[in-house]
């Protein structure tokens, strides 16, 4: 009561004031009280000046608590409000700047029903490139754009999708007056979830210039591939004009030596001869390549032997290898002894090795080598290898060997002279007997060249086919002079100079020579007389 009447005093209260709360402090906590006061100021003598109040209190604690708890909460829940606000304006924004994104990424986005195939969203883009609104889009589906579109057919692309999840593939849309271009689509497939059907996400992409810019290389690549493939037949055509006149210069060089000459005329003859010789490997080599790349190069099978193979090559360079002091040596690996392949392809590709490795080895030795790799029933590879003790080559120079005219060093072509050709043609032959190619060296040292190819097994065993001999002709004049001296024959050739040549060699055989310039000249001759060789 007396912290009521101080509070009172403090106040000043005149008069009546009614609903007046104070806060007290009972016991150490807060206490609201609301006083209602009327003041009286006495008039009597004995009283005058006394104030008086006439106080009724009511204690409201608990109705205040409750309210300074319910502002908390007001005042809480304002800040609440505040916050999702923000956060939902921020959301808006985001959802804005997508939406943007979405129209203005140069994609059409499509939302589909995967039960329906209606459209349930597309962006502005994926409208406007169609010539529709976005309104009209809603309501089309897929077909009424993508006429490749079977949604009912599993093995169809967003057929395979329910099960892959993704998918990527090329099909065509139609605009809204009829036009068809390319397009490029990955779909997306959402399996639905509650009360939300199962959809298609589809990003579609117009491949209108990549399609013009791809049938553009085409037709430039049909049309170089075209111009090579001419270039090469041509080339591969002109196999007998241009060895004709070659071999005509080499008959006639052994025929003037057979006449006798003179030591002086025997040495030039040697160079002619030599140097058309060369002539004739380079042209071979150009025309041998030309028919690979012509598709005109066949390879024919037969029994074969691998030690008379290797045999046959060591002869052929022997006399190359023993003017430079190279000793050649032989090296036969494990093989079956009854194969079948191309021998005479065989060979060039171990000679154009074996060749290259004698003109580069300055001393030493070059090794022949065969060995088998693999085996199958009906088949083996087969490694074979030319090793020397040559100057080597640069190993950022190895992988660029195997190409068209190229040599390990260009000051090589002045020393040593060949094209390069030679490689390339062992490397398309191993390619086309199921081969590969490739060389290990070390510059100083040496250089082992190898190839593989596989050769099918002969099923039927014959001790006699796995050593098919290389016949050796130094005595074919003799044993036709004595076995068939006198004897008849028809030769037909349509170049002048060779049947010439080939008669006069012929005929010092003992063989009488009737000749023919063409085919149907011979017919009428074969029937007039009898031959024993045509």
């Amino acid at each position: 009561a007396q912290t009521v009447l101080e509070s009172l005093a403090a106040a000043n209260v005149k008069g009546s004031d009614f609903g007046r709360v104070i806060e007290l402090r009972i016991d150490g906590l807060p206490a609201w009280f609301e006083l209602s006061v009327t003041t009286k100021i006495e008039r009597n003598e004995l009283l005058a000046g006394d104030k008086r109040f006439l106080v009724l209190s009511r204690n409201i604690t608990d109705r205040r608590l409750n309210e300074l708890e319910l502002e908390q909460h007001r005042q809480h829940l304002e800040t609440l409000v505040q916050a999702r606000t923000g956060e939902l304006q921020e959301t808006n924004r985001r959802l804005q700047d997508t939406q943007f994104a979405m129209d203005s990424v140069g994609i059409a986005i499509h939302w589909v029903d995967a039960d329906t195939s209606r459209f349930l969203y597309v962006n502005r883009f994926a409208a406007d490139y169609l010539g529709y609104t976005e309104d009209e889009m809603l309501g089309l589906s897929v077909v009424d754009i993508d006429p490749n579109f079977i949604e009912s057919n599993p093995t169809s692309p967003t057929g395979r999708l329910r099960q892959n999840q993704r998918s990527k593939f090329e099909s065509v849309n139609v605009t809204k007056d009829g036009r068809v271009f390319p397009v490029e689509i990955v779909v997306h497939f959402l399996p639905g979830q509650d009360d939300t059907p199962a959809r298609y996400i589809a990003f579609v992409t117009d491949i209108t210039q990549r399609k013009e810019a791809e049938q553009t290389l085409i037709t430039a690549r049909d049309v170089a591939e075209a111009a090579n493939r001419a270039k090469s037949t041509f080339l591969a055509n002109m196999s007998h004009e241009i060895r004709t006149p070659l071999n005509g210069i080499t008959g006639m060089v052994h025929i003037l030596r057979r006449n006798g000459v003179t030591p002086a005329q025997a040495e030039r003859l040697d160079k002619i001869d030599t140097s058309v010789s060369h002539l004739l490997q380079i042209i071979n080599d150009i025309l041998d390549i030309s028919k690979i790349e012509a598709g005109k190069f066949v390879l024919h099978e037969a029994a074969l032997s691998i030690n008379g193979l290797l045999d046959n090559v060591a002869t052929i360079v022997s006399d190359r290898a023993q003017a430079r002091n190279i000793e050649l040596r032989i090296e036969a690996g494990l093989y079956p002894a009854h194969l079948r392949g191309d021998p005479t392809r065989l060979q060039q590709a171990l000679l154009n090795y074996a060749t290259n490795a004698i003109k580069f080895t300055e001393h030493g030795s070059v090794t022949l080598r065969a060995a088998a790799v693999d085996e199958d029933p009906q088949s083996v590879l087969l490694r074979f290898e030319v090793r020397d003790t040559g100057i080597g080559i640069d190993p950022d120079t190895v992988s660029r060997l195997f190409s068209a005219f190229v040599q390990a060093d260009n000051s090589t072509t002045r020393k040593y002279g060949g094209t390069g050709l030679g490689l390339i043609i062992t490397r398309r032959l191993a390619e086309m007997m199921g081969g590969e190619v490739g060389v290990d060296s070390q510059p100083g040292v040496g250089s082992t060249f190898w190839f593989t190819a596989r050769l099918s097994r002969i099923e039927t065993e014959n001790p006699n086919l796995g050593n098919v001999a290389f016949p050796a002709d130094s005595d074919a004049e003799l044993s036709i002079r004595r076995r068939h001296a006198g004897r008849h024959i028809l030769l037909v050739d349509d170049d002048a100079t060779n049947l010439e040549i080939a008669r006069y060699l012929i005929e010092d055989t003992g063989l009488i020579v009737d000749t023919a310039e063409d085919g149907e000249q011979a017919v009428q001759r074969a029937r007039a007389g009898s031959y024993a060789l045509i």
